[in-house]
């Protein structure tokens, strides 16, 4: 086995622990939080299994009740993104965004982690049009932070790289 299969093995038997640390709870009688299912959605986006993470994503408000908050969409984003799964992510972050905040409590608030998670990858994967779409946070009310304009030197350099360069006027 090389170093890339024992690697994605490891990320998915780790998913499986904690899978498992999630049974145990569940068995004791602790209900599982917010907390606990960015945790689970994280763990599935490294073991590359993104289909999990938006399974557990639902579970989390069909089974449990929950209703996400903003860390557990941005968990989801990552992990759609993580395995390349862009329009999903995109797609995710369109929904957090046109979503009624539930309560006056910050961490239910859209704020830049969930813009800069997936303009990372957007950038990452060279994908400027999508990049310039989900670099646009302040139109979502939220204010970019220092990763974002990290960020966005990165996307002005990746759009710079993908115009088509023009010679001198004739």
């Amino acid at each position: 086995m090389d170093a890339e299969q024992r690697m994605t093995t490891d990320r998915v038997a780790a998913y499986h622990q904690v899978r498992r640390n999630l049974d145990h709870m569940l068995q004791a009688g602790v209900q599982p939080d917010h907390a606990t299912f960015s945790i689970v959605i994280d763990a599935a986006g490294f073991a590359r299994l993104p289909h999990e993470a938006e399974h557990q994503f639902h579970v989390m408000t069909s089974l449990h009740g929950l209703h996400p908050n903003a860390n557990n969409f941005t968990s989801l984003i990552e992990a759609l993104a993580r395995n390349g799964q862009l329009d999903k992510a995109e797609a995710v972050l369109d929904s957090l965004t046109a979503r009624k905040v539930t309560s006056a409590l910050a961490h239910d608030r859209l704020t830049a982690k969930s813009f800069n998670t997936l303009l990372g990858f957007c950038i990452g994967a060279g994908d400027a049009a999508r990049g310039q779409r989900v670099a646009k946070m302040h139109q979502a009310g939220v204010e970019p932070n220092d990763v974002t304009q990290a960020n966005l030197r990165n996307l002005a350099k990746l759009c710079e790289r993908r115009s088509p360069k023009t010679g001198p006027k004739k």
